[in-house]
Protein backbone atom coordinates (compact mmCIF):
# COMPACT_ATOMS: atom_id res chain seq x y z
CA UNK A 1 0.00 0.00 0.00
CA UNK A 2 3.15 4.62 -0.80
CA UNK A 3 4.39 8.23 -1.78
CA UNK A 4 1.40 8.57 -2.32
CA UNK A 5 2.49 9.60 -5.93
CA UNK A 6 -0.80 8.63 -8.03
CA UNK A 7 0.13 8.61 -11.62
CA UNK A 8 -3.37 8.82 -12.85
CA UNK A 9 -2.20 12.20 -14.21
CA UNK A 10 -6.15 13.21 -15.27
CA UNK A 11 -7.03 13.43 -11.98
CA UNK A 12 -3.22 14.33 -9.90
CA UNK A 13 -0.13 15.97 -9.96
CA UNK A 14 2.92 14.23 -9.59
CA UNK A 15 2.30 13.82 -5.93
CA UNK A 16 0.29 10.76 -4.18
CA UNK A 17 -0.77 10.96 -0.60
CA UNK A 18 -1.70 7.45 0.48
CA UNK A 19 -9.17 3.47 6.26
CA UNK A 20 -15.78 4.54 16.79
CA UNK A 21 -17.96 6.46 14.30
CA UNK A 22 -18.26 9.69 12.70
CA UNK A 23 -20.47 12.10 12.59
CA UNK A 24 -23.98 10.83 13.63
CA UNK A 25 -26.39 10.85 11.36
CA UNK A 26 -30.11 11.86 12.77
CA UNK A 27 -32.66 11.75 10.51
CA UNK A 28 -34.83 14.37 10.89
CA UNK A 29 -35.99 17.60 8.94
CA UNK A 30 -32.33 18.58 8.60
CA UNK A 31 -29.22 16.66 9.86
CA UNK A 32 -27.31 18.29 12.56
CA UNK A 33 -23.83 17.54 12.13
CA UNK A 34 -22.74 18.52 15.28
CA UNK A 35 -24.01 15.55 16.26
CA UNK A 36 -21.06 12.74 17.17
CA UNK A 37 -21.77 9.15 17.61
CA UNK A 38 -20.28 8.35 21.25
CA UNK A 39 -17.43 5.72 21.22
CA UNK A 40 -16.58 4.99 24.31
CA UNK A 41 -15.62 1.49 24.34
CA UNK A 42 -11.66 1.15 25.67
CA UNK A 43 -9.16 0.26 22.78
CA UNK A 44 -8.40 -3.19 21.92
CA UNK A 45 -4.91 -4.38 22.60
CA UNK A 46 -2.65 -5.63 19.72
CA UNK A 47 -1.06 -8.65 21.36
CA UNK A 48 -0.32 -10.68 17.45
CA UNK A 49 1.62 -8.07 15.05
CA UNK A 50 0.66 -9.10 11.87
CA UNK A 51 2.53 -8.03 9.00
CA UNK A 52 1.83 -7.88 5.28
CA UNK A 53 -1.01 -6.90 4.23
CA UNK A 54 -3.79 -9.31 2.87
CA UNK A 55 -7.35 -9.23 1.28
CA UNK A 56 -10.11 -7.60 3.55
CA UNK A 57 -13.29 -9.67 4.26
CA UNK A 58 -16.46 -8.47 2.06
CA UNK A 59 -17.99 -5.44 3.89
CA UNK A 60 -15.11 -5.80 6.64
CA UNK A 61 -14.87 -2.05 6.54
CA UNK A 62 -18.49 -0.88 5.78
CA UNK A 63 -16.96 3.17 5.96
CA UNK A 64 -14.10 2.25 3.18
CA UNK A 65 -14.80 4.44 -0.35
CA UNK A 66 -13.20 4.21 -3.44
CA UNK A 67 -12.90 7.98 -4.68
CA UNK A 68 -13.14 7.52 -8.73
CA UNK A 69 -12.28 9.33 -11.74
CA UNK A 70 -16.39 9.94 -13.18
CA UNK A 71 -16.97 7.80 -16.54
CA UNK A 72 -13.64 6.12 -15.78
CA UNK A 73 -14.65 3.96 -13.04
CA UNK A 74 -10.85 4.65 -12.36
CA UNK A 75 -9.92 3.95 -8.22
CA UNK A 76 -7.64 7.26 -7.68
CA UNK A 77 -7.50 7.49 -3.67
CA UNK A 78 -9.24 6.14 -0.57
CA UNK A 79 -11.62 8.07 1.45
CA UNK A 80 -14.45 7.15 4.37
CA UNK A 81 -18.02 8.19 4.92
CA UNK A 82 -18.46 9.73 7.72
CA UNK A 83 -21.79 11.02 7.53
CA UNK A 84 -24.72 10.21 5.44
CA UNK A 85 -24.35 12.85 2.84
CA UNK A 86 -20.18 13.80 3.45
CA UNK A 87 -16.96 11.92 3.14
CA UNK A 88 -13.39 12.69 4.58
CA UNK A 89 -10.52 12.31 2.15
CA UNK A 90 -7.33 14.16 1.42
CA UNK A 91 -6.68 16.79 -0.53
CA UNK A 92 -4.27 16.41 -2.59
CA UNK A 93 -6.14 13.76 -4.25
CA UNK A 94 -7.64 17.04 -6.06
CA UNK A 95 -4.62 18.35 -6.99
CA UNK A 96 -4.89 19.07 -10.66
CA UNK A 97 -8.81 18.52 -10.60
CA UNK A 98 -11.16 20.01 -8.02
CA UNK A 99 -14.75 20.06 -10.17
CA UNK A 100 -17.00 18.01 -8.26
CA UNK A 101 -18.69 16.50 -11.03
CA UNK A 102 -15.27 14.92 -12.51
CA UNK A 103 -15.38 12.51 -9.51
CA UNK A 104 -17.87 10.12 -8.18
CA UNK A 105 -17.65 7.76 -4.96
CA UNK A 106 -18.35 4.38 -4.41
CA UNK A 107 -19.32 2.52 -1.38
CA UNK A 108 -19.71 -1.17 -0.67
CA UNK A 109 -16.66 -1.99 -3.15
CA UNK A 110 -14.85 -4.92 -2.34
CA UNK A 111 -13.06 -5.93 -5.82
CA UNK A 112 -12.38 -2.82 -8.36
CA UNK A 113 -12.45 -5.47 -11.11
CA UNK A 114 -15.95 -7.19 -10.55
CA UNK A 115 -19.73 -5.77 -9.68
CA UNK A 116 -20.19 -6.70 -6.26
CA UNK A 117 -24.15 -6.49 -4.62
CA UNK A 118 -22.71 -4.30 -1.97
CA UNK A 119 -21.75 -1.33 -4.29
CA UNK A 120 -23.33 1.59 -4.69
CA UNK A 121 -22.36 4.94 -6.71
CA UNK A 122 -22.63 7.91 -6.02
CA UNK A 123 -22.02 11.42 -7.50
CA UNK A 124 -20.05 14.20 -5.85
CA UNK A 125 -21.90 17.86 -6.09
CA UNK A 126 -18.92 19.53 -3.68
CA UNK A 127 -15.63 19.52 -2.80
CA UNK A 128 -14.04 21.62 0.28
CA UNK A 129 -10.36 21.53 0.08
CA UNK A 130 -8.73 22.84 3.88
CA UNK A 131 -8.64 26.72 3.21
CA UNK A 132 -4.84 26.77 4.24
CA UNK A 133 -3.52 23.79 2.55
CA UNK A 134 -0.19 23.85 1.20
CA UNK A 135 0.74 21.65 -1.37
CA UNK A 136 4.82 22.32 -1.07
CA UNK A 137 4.66 21.62 2.49
CA UNK A 138 1.69 18.65 2.55
CA UNK A 139 0.14 20.39 5.58
CA UNK A 140 -3.55 20.96 6.13
CA UNK A 141 -3.66 17.96 4.20
CA UNK A 142 -7.81 17.21 4.06
CA UNK A 143 -10.54 17.60 2.23
CA UNK A 144 -14.43 16.75 2.59
CA UNK A 145 -16.96 15.44 -0.35
CA UNK A 146 -20.36 16.37 -0.64
CA UNK A 147 -22.60 13.59 -2.03
CA UNK A 148 -25.31 14.30 -4.27
CA UNK A 149 -27.94 12.40 -2.66
CA UNK A 150 -27.52 11.41 1.38
CA UNK A 151 -26.89 7.78 1.95
CA UNK A 152 -30.66 6.20 2.82
CA UNK A 153 -29.20 3.04 5.46
CA UNK A 154 -32.05 1.69 6.50
CA UNK A 155 -32.18 0.70 2.77
CA UNK A 156 -28.53 -0.16 2.78
CA UNK A 157 -28.00 -0.63 6.19
CA UNK A 158 -24.61 -2.83 5.16
CA UNK A 159 -23.26 0.62 4.75
CA UNK A 160 -21.91 2.37 7.94
CA UNK A 161 -20.02 5.83 8.85
CA UNK A 162 -16.95 5.06 10.85
CA UNK A 163 -15.94 6.94 14.11
CA UNK A 164 -13.78 10.11 13.84
CA UNK A 165 -10.85 10.06 16.28
CA UNK A 166 -11.91 12.78 19.32
CA UNK A 167 -9.64 15.94 20.83
CA UNK A 168 -8.42 13.90 23.47
CA UNK A 169 -7.66 10.39 21.47
CA UNK A 170 -4.07 9.74 20.75
CA UNK A 171 -3.20 6.67 18.80
CA UNK A 172 -0.76 4.29 20.95
CA UNK A 173 2.18 1.93 19.90
CA UNK A 174 -0.22 -0.97 21.69
CA UNK A 175 -3.44 -0.30 19.63
CA UNK A 176 -5.01 -2.56 16.81
CA UNK A 177 -4.27 -0.08 14.38
CA UNK A 178 -4.74 -1.05 10.47
CA UNK A 179 -4.52 1.27 7.33
CA UNK A 180 -6.69 -0.19 4.35
CA UNK A 181 -7.22 0.76 0.74
CA UNK A 182 -6.51 -0.32 -2.68
CA UNK A 183 -3.03 1.04 -3.11
CA UNK A 184 -0.24 -0.43 -5.23
CA UNK A 185 0.71 -3.91 -3.92
CA UNK A 186 3.95 -6.00 -4.39
CA UNK A 187 2.64 -7.16 -7.81
CA UNK A 188 4.02 -3.61 -8.93
CA UNK A 189 0.17 -2.68 -10.21
CA UNK A 190 -1.12 0.34 -9.58
CA UNK A 191 -3.98 -0.69 -8.17
CA UNK A 192 -4.85 -4.16 -6.25
CA UNK A 193 -7.97 -5.24 -6.31
CA UNK A 194 -9.41 -6.44 -3.33
CA UNK A 195 -9.50 -4.36 -0.73
CA UNK A 196 -6.56 -4.62 1.57
CA UNK A 197 -5.95 -4.62 5.32
CA UNK A 198 -2.61 -4.16 6.66
CA UNK A 199 -2.09 -4.08 10.27
CA UNK A 200 0.74 -1.38 11.23
CA UNK A 201 2.31 -0.34 14.06
CA UNK A 202 2.03 3.36 15.54
CA UNK A 203 4.95 5.76 16.23
CA UNK A 204 5.54 9.09 18.70
CA UNK A 205 6.41 12.18 17.40
CA UNK A 206 9.61 12.41 18.30
CA UNK A 207 10.38 8.89 15.99
CA UNK A 208 8.12 10.11 13.53
CA UNK A 209 10.44 13.25 13.07
CA UNK A 210 13.78 11.59 13.53
CA UNK A 211 12.27 8.94 10.75
CA UNK A 212 11.79 11.64 8.16
CA UNK A 213 14.72 14.50 9.45
CA UNK A 214 15.67 16.20 6.41
CA UNK A 215 13.19 15.06 4.03
CA UNK A 216 12.13 18.93 3.66
CA UNK A 217 8.90 18.62 5.05
CA UNK A 218 7.77 19.58 8.11
CA UNK A 219 6.26 17.02 11.13
CA UNK A 220 3.51 18.72 12.90
CA UNK A 221 1.33 17.82 15.90
CA UNK A 222 -1.36 17.17 13.66
CA UNK A 223 0.18 14.25 12.04
CA UNK A 224 0.76 10.67 13.22
CA UNK A 225 3.51 8.27 11.82
CA UNK A 226 2.50 4.68 10.78
CA UNK A 227 4.71 2.02 9.83
CA UNK A 228 6.91 -1.57 10.31
CA UNK A 229 10.77 0.10 9.67
CA UNK A 230 11.63 -3.68 9.35
CA UNK A 231 10.68 -3.94 5.75
CA UNK A 232 7.92 -5.62 3.95
CA UNK A 233 4.50 -4.32 2.56
CA UNK A 234 3.05 -0.22 3.45
CA UNK A 235 1.02 2.53 2.22
CA UNK A 236 1.57 2.95 -0.94
CA UNK A 237 0.37 4.74 -4.51
CA UNK A 238 -3.79 4.61 -4.69
CA UNK A 239 -4.13 4.39 -0.55
CA UNK A 240 -4.10 7.84 -0.31
CA UNK A 241 -6.65 9.86 1.48
CA UNK A 242 -7.76 6.00 3.05
CA UNK A 243 -7.70 5.87 6.76
CA UNK A 244 -5.05 4.27 9.31
CA UNK A 245 -8.29 3.39 11.94
CA UNK A 246 -7.79 1.76 15.69
CA UNK A 247 -10.06 -1.19 16.77
CA UNK A 248 -12.52 -0.63 19.62
CA UNK A 249 -13.07 -3.43 22.51
CA UNK A 250 -16.62 -3.63 21.35
CA UNK A 251 -15.26 -4.71 17.54
CA UNK A 252 -16.06 -0.86 15.91
CA UNK A 253 -13.23 1.48 14.19
CA UNK A 254 -11.87 4.62 15.29
CA UNK A 255 -10.30 6.80 12.10
CA UNK A 256 -6.99 8.48 13.68
CA UNK A 257 -5.64 9.55 10.28
CA UNK A 258 -5.63 10.22 6.49
CA UNK A 259 -3.27 8.88 4.23
CA UNK A 260 -1.27 11.60 3.18
CA UNK A 261 2.33 11.06 2.20
CA UNK A 262 5.58 8.50 2.41
CA UNK A 263 8.23 7.64 0.18
CA UNK A 264 8.44 7.14 -3.24
CA UNK A 265 9.88 4.10 -3.68
CA UNK A 266 7.06 2.13 -1.49
CA UNK A 267 7.09 -1.04 -3.95
CA UNK A 268 10.46 -2.11 -3.06
CA UNK A 269 11.05 -0.52 0.41
CA UNK A 270 9.07 0.45 3.55
CA UNK A 271 9.12 3.59 5.37
CA UNK A 272 6.77 4.90 8.17
CA UNK A 273 3.54 6.81 6.43
CA UNK A 274 2.51 10.59 7.57
CA UNK A 275 -1.12 10.48 8.08
CA UNK A 276 -3.00 13.54 8.56
CA UNK A 277 -4.83 13.67 12.33
CA UNK A 278 -8.01 13.59 12.30
CA UNK A 279 -8.52 14.62 15.80
CA UNK A 280 -6.83 17.91 15.21
CA UNK A 281 -9.34 19.33 12.23
CA UNK A 282 -12.66 17.86 13.58
CA UNK A 283 -13.67 21.40 14.23
CA UNK A 284 -13.20 22.17 10.74
CA UNK A 285 -14.89 19.34 9.58
CA UNK A 286 -18.29 20.04 12.13
CA UNK A 287 -18.05 23.85 10.94
CA UNK A 288 -17.45 22.82 7.34
CA UNK A 289 -20.35 20.46 7.36
CA UNK A 290 -22.60 23.15 8.89
CA UNK A 291 -21.56 25.39 6.58
CA UNK A 292 -22.50 23.27 3.28
CA UNK A 293 -25.51 21.66 4.48
CA UNK A 294 -28.98 21.92 2.44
Amino acid sequence: MQFLFIFLWLALGTFATIDCHGLELIQQAQFDPSKLRTCNSDFAIDVKRIYGGKDAKPMEFPHQASLQIRYFNSHVCGATLITNRWVLCAAHCFTRNDYPYSWQIKLGEHNLRKQDSTERLSKVDKIIIHENYDRNKQLYDIALLRLEKPIDFQQDPHLKTICLAKRTDVPKSNYECVATGWGRGNKGRVVTDILQKLPQPVHNSTTCRQIWKGVGWPITQNHICIGDLRGGKGVCNGDSGGPIQCRLKNGEWVQFGIASWTISDCVSRNYAAVFTSVSGYRDWIVSTINKNSR
